[in-house]
């Protein structure tokens, strides 16, 4: 179901997500320049449902409209009367702009009552560290730094370390090489359940709708948007 307000659309919910949890999503394709090599051969923003024409002219109508400058009150005036349980923010695409950062920024700093989270590549591109680290720093905001294997020669940039880090695992055997405290499973509706819940390494959790255990939803599990409350 799509909330609007004017041009504004965003969804209310999925199946991984679960009720009153509200997403954005944009076109990938022109809105993720930290992009690694792994994330681009399996973005699930290029598989199944996502790819449906529908979702396709969707998704790149959300990207005009962010490029507008009304879209942070635009957001704002969708949002109100409205208390969603947590808000994802690009379920599809990443920061791709500091003024889009900034956008986001003003969106979380007026609704305080929301817990808003994101995963992203974007912190490789030195341009957009500042307003990403700033967004990151907004009490009622999670924002996680999203790395795989292609990334090793990376450079972290100064202030990531306090952030927290989810691993993007291409199989099994595809451990993390640095401490994270998330792991996603690559084609997670084929792999067998993990008999181990540390199989990645001590303290970086499988994502729980991934782990082929657990069956729940975001809204269930709250690890992710509840980390500042929790850690």
């Amino acid at each position: 179901m799509a909330k609007n307000c004017r041009s504004i659309a965003f969804r209310d919910g999925n199946k991984k997500l679960g009720e009153d949890i509200f997403s954005w999503s944009i076109a990938r394709k022109v809105s993720c320049p930290g992009a690694s090599k792994v994330c681009l051969a399996i973005c699930y923003g290029d598989r199944g449902r996502i790819v449906k024409l529908d979702n396709q002219v969707f998704h790149s109508r959300n990207f005009r409209t962010c490029r507008l400058p009304s879209f942070a009150q635009d957001v704002i005036e969708a949002l109100r009367n409205k208390r969603p349980v947590a808000f994802r923010i690009n379920d599809v695409g990443d920061f791709y702009s500091i003024s889009y950062i900034r956008k986001w920024i003003e969106i979380v700093r007026a609704r305080r009552d929301i817990r808003f989270f994101a995963y992203t590549r974007s912190w490789v591109c030195t341009r957009l560290w500042p307003a990403l680290r700033e967004l990151a720093a907004e009490p009622n905001m999670v924002l996680f730094l999203s790395c795989d294997h292609s990334m090793a020669d990376q450079r972290v940039p100064q202030g990531a370390a306090d952030l927290p880090w989810a691993w993007l695992a291409v199989d099994d055997d595809d451990l993390p090489d640095r401490p994270v405290d998330l792991v996603f499973r690559n084609l997670r509706r084929t792999l067998c359940p993990l008999k181990d819940p540390n199989h990645f390494g001590v303290g970086a959790m499988v994502c729980r709708s991934e782990d082929g255990q657990t069956e729940t939803t975001c809204r269930k599990c709250g690890f992710c948007w509840r980390w500042k409350a929790g850690h």
